[in-house]
């Protein structure tokens, strides 16, 4: 038997992930593109027992809070993909730009 096997789940709300990409951009000259942002929320999933977990610990909120922040996540990043999969005449198709420091 291999002991414990430990998930450790980090969800922040959608304003401190922005302030953070912000700090990490200033401080560290690291750019994480839109696109790649949201196509991470639209991936992101909690993880489950029956993945062979013998825990699964929530760090920076509880765990519904983080399931609902994960569902809210989910959805802008499904939406995005969604937007900027159409055709240019549709409307304005999303880019590569920076995320705000505070949602609008």
């Amino acid at each position: 038997k291999f002991g414990s096997k430990v998930a450790v789940v980090i969800v922040t709300s959608g304003e401190e992930l922005n302030k953070r990409n912000a700090k990490r951009e200033k401080e560290e000259g690291k750019f994480v593109p839109e696109s790649a942002v949201m196509e991470m929320k639209a991936n992101f999933r909690f993880p489950v027992m029956k993945e062979g977990l013998t825990e699964i610990q929530c760090i920076e909120m509880d765990e519904i809070a983080s399931r609902y922040q994960i569902d809210e996540f989910k959805e802008e990043g499904k939406k995005y993909k969604r937007e900027a999969k159409k055709p240019e005449g549709d409307g304005p198709k999303q880019g590569e730009k920076r995320l705000p420091e505070k949602p609008p």
